[in-house]
């Protein structure tokens, strides 16, 4: 038997990398404007009836830089008729959402 190399594996996902990954520089990041964040802002209403789960926009609105106590406060008027929680990935949407965006199952009623 021989040596196979050396690897890194993500604690994470369990996938195996190249050592030269560790040295990788990220791409990079989009320049956040306050235009942006105000259409982000402005667009919580449609992308949650859209069917984009609460998780994803907490997830862009804290990329932004809002803090994720803000995020959730910006996107919970938004959430005044209801929410579902799909049983097999458990990402939440709002009520007049019928299938999950991660998972493809239909959302109860």
């Amino acid at each position: 038997m021989g040596t196979l190399g050396e690897y890194v594996e993500c604690q994470t996902c369990g996938v195996a990398f190249e050592p030269a990954a560790l040295t990788m520089k990220a791409p990079p990041q989009p320049r956040l404007t306050q235009a942006n964040l105000a259409a982000l802002l402005n667009s919580l209403g449609s992308r949650l009836n859209a069917g984009v789960p609460v998780e994803y926009l907490v997830r862009d609105l804290t990329a932004a830089g809002l803090d994720r106590d803000v995020a959730l406060e910006m996107i919970t008027p938004h959430l005044a008729a209801g929410r579902k929680t799909c049983p097999t990935c458990n990402l939440t949407y709002a009520a007049s959402v019928a299938t999950c965006a991660g998972c493809h199952q239909p959302l109860p009623s």
